[in-house]
């Protein structure tokens, strides 16, 4: 079916390029009326409904547009799955990067063992 497919495209090719010399011919030979000749016609319809019918013959299946008959088919587990729904409003779900930096007992709350350096406001004058 596909070399029926590239066929039937070259046959439309051909009706292009004919379509092409006849015009310029007519152009040459300065004929009022231009009309296309009936064998180029017939050969264009002829290779587009032909390269139609053989793409369609070549794509495969076509799926049901009743979305009754596609979702009968699925289990009921399958339809927790949604890959393209994400939510992004979840700011509790992963630690932030302050609270993955501090020390697992200072997290819990508890205080540790070392004492704590003094900041800047907080410098002791030594007289």
């Amino acid at each position: 079916m596909r070399a029926l497919l590239y066929v039937s495209l070259l046959v439309v090719a051909h009706s292009i390029f004919s379509a092409v010399q006849a015009i310029s011919e007519q152009k040459t030979l300065g004929i009022e009326n231009r009309s296309m000749p009936l064998d180029i016609s017939l050969e264009c319809i002829v290779g587009c409904l032909l390269s139609g019918f053989c793409y369609l013959k070549t794509c495969g299946d076509f799926e049901p547009i009743s979305i009754i008959e596609q979702l009968s088919s699925r289990p009921y587990e399958s339809y927790e799955h949604r890959p393209n729904f994400v939510l992004f409003n979840q700011k509790n779900a992963l630690p932030s990067n302050s609270e993955s930096k501090r020390p697992a007992a200072v997290a819990r709350g508890e205080k540790s063992a070392a004492p704590e350096a003094p900041s800047r406001g907080d410098k002791k004058k030594s007289t």
